[in-house]
């Protein structure tokens, strides 16, 4: 059995359960697959499995991870998720059209990056917050904007995050 699969979820009174295989999170509905079915006790939601799928391997490593999942949703939808990012360089500037991120970061042209419904971003003098309920999305998103420019080993320019150490290269000596 999976050691993270059976410990339960705090429900925080914002989950139901319907017909087994699908959980209701404040409007949201999330479904898991076949094997696998939620039931609740004590105010906790439970992730378990058919009695003849416990000994696959796949399955256990699976369990577990539907259950973080599940998890990450109920405490993003609770509390919400937070990152911080910081464009720095001269002339590199981000720019928000409705749900299009345009950044002008070194290149010759402005690169545009489509956000998901579910990520909600503010922008202050360079520096990007972004707030989701799904954790996973939320990092995704965060990387994938942060390769758009790669940050100068030499000079502290380029897209990072807000507390990310930078320990800039050496020069060569002469």
């Amino acid at each position: 059995m999976s050691k993270i699969g059976r410990i339960g979820i705090k429900t925080r009174g914002i989950c139901k359960i319907l017909n087994n295989r699908n959980v209701v999170i404040k409007n949201k509905t999330f479904s898991i697959k076949k094997p696998f079915f939620f039931f609740k006790k004590k105010k906790k939601i439970f992730i378990s499995v058919k009695e003849k799928y416990k000994k696959k391997k796949k399955i256990k490593i699976m369990w577990g991870t539907y259950r973080a999942n599940i998890k990450n949703l109920v405490v993003g939808i609770y509390l919400g998720y937070k990152k911080k990012m910081i464009i720095e360089g001269t002339g590199y500037y981000i720019k928000k059209k409705n749900n299009v991120l345009m950044i002008n970061a070194g290149y010759s042209h402005i690169v545009k990056y489509l956000l998901h419904k579910d990520i909600i971003c503010n922008i202050n003098n360079n520096v990007l917050k972004f707030t989701s309920y799904n954790k996973s999305l939320l990092g995704n998103v965060c990387n994938k904007i942060k390769k758009i420019f790669r940050k100068s080993p030499y000079k502290k320019k380029g897209i990072f995050f807000e507390k990310e150490n930078f320990t800039p290269k050496n020069r060569k000596k002469k």
